[in-house]
């Protein structure tokens, strides 16, 4: 039977932080993956970087020691390659000025894929979405959604996770930002196929599109499954398959509150001990904790404030539950930065004004630009 099988790997983020543990737990298990199942294609979805690297921090080493690793499976095993552009800010242009070499390797089948790119392979028909900036993204991908692909991989916003579809040029005053793929849009696209993209750190789909989510966690934001993708597709037929591959090592940020361990109780009433026994119970049963302390007396609240003061991998807050018949602070706020809603300055002079009157720093215009990635 025809079946064509790969794997994706999206959002690693070498740089952000923890690179040490990351390669701990990422090493291992793709190799081993790469090494024991029968994969033809290894697709980069993009954000294998989290910013530009340099030569004397860790991260640059386990960026490069993995890819160089991953690689030599692929080349050895006769496994495709097929590199998409990320995030600018991310990726930057770092796959070519780091892994140029890999490029005219004459044993490994490697593609990078910084523009949108249609290509058949191994039967399949696929459409790379790598992240740009076009000027006018419905003319610029308009083609693209009258075809038929197996496959799309991507990188980018679909609109079933975000609020907005395609960015207003004239509202960004020409600065070009990455376009919101809208799914009534390209669904005909891949009506006998799937997407799988990165961007979206948390695991999550909408009918035939993917997200894998990030390789790890790094904080409290995203409590979802960590890993990578697995795919395959009847080219006789168009039938797949999509996996989630877990990373199983990945640590757990859970967040709860002495509200829900002690739900029905008055709080105010219970001892020292009694909470200190239930927090070690929860603390024990995960890697890191974050919990909410509100409704415990405030002199509680001061002593487990300090008993868990340098313990790294547990964090103690208190939400406090606002009034609802506080004064609003909506006609301030409608002052202060009346000149972001009229939209009566530019956008870089509503930066430069912005970073002014809130961290007293001062932007060139150029840095602005950097910051917003414009496109030359």
């Amino acid at each position: 039977m025809p079946i064509v099988k790969g794997v994706t790997l999206q959002d690693v983020h070498w740089g952000h932080k923890d690179s040490d543990r990351m390669y701990q737990e990422l090493r291992p298990m793709i190799l081993d993956y790469l090494e024991t199942h029968d994969i033809q294609i290894f697709n980069m979805n993009g954000d294998y970087f989290d910013r530009k690297l340099t030569a004397t921090e860790p991260s640059i080493f386990y960026a490069i020691s993995l890819f160089d690793e991953i690689m030599d499976i692929c080349a050895r095993k006769g496994i495709k390659v097929r590199i998409i552009l990320g995030t600018r800010s991310h990726d930057l242009n770092q796959y070519t000025t780091l892994f140029q070499h890999y490029f005219t390797r004459e044993d490994l089948d490697i593609k990078y894929i910084p523009e949108v790119q249609e290509e058949e392979i191994l039967g399949l028909k696929v459409l790379y979405l790598p992240e740009e900036y076009p000027e006018d993204a419905k003319e610029y991908y308009k083609d693209y959604k009258t075809k038929s692909y197996n496959i799309i991989h991507g990188h980018g916003m679909w609109d079933f996770v975000a609020f907005t579809g395609y960015i207003d040029e004239e509202r960004t005053s020409g600065i070009r930002m990455a376009p919101v793929f809208a799914y009534e849009e390209w669904k005909d696209s891949i009506k006998n196929g799937l997407a799988i993209f990165g961007h979206i750190h948390k695991r999550q789909n909408f009918k035939n599109i993917y997200y894998s989510g990030s390789f790890t966690a790094w904080g409290y934001g995203d409590p979802s499954e960590k890993g990578f993708t697995a795919y395959e597709i009847n080219t006789e037929t168009s039938e797949w398959k999509f996996e989630y591959i877990t990373n199983t090592t990945a640590p757990k940020y859970e967040t709860i509150s002495i509200k829900e361990i002690f739900k029905g109780k008055d709080l105010t009433k219970l001892t020292i001990d009694e909470i200190q026994k239930s927090l070690k119970a929860q603390i024990e049963s995960t890697d890191n904790l974050k919990i909410d302390l509100a409704g415990l007396p405030e002199e509680t609240i001061k002593i487990f404030r300090k008993s868990f003061e340098g313990k790294a991998n547990v964090k103690i807050e208190v939400k406090q539950k606002k009034s609802l018949l506080t004064e609003s602070k909506e006609p301030a706020i409608y002052e202060k930065y009346g000149y972001i809603l009229k939209r009566e300055l530019s956008l870089n002079d509503t930066v430069q004004r912005f970073v002014k009157e809130e961290f007293s720093e001062e932007l060139t215009t150029k840095q602005i630009e950097e910051y917003l990635q414009v496109k030359e």
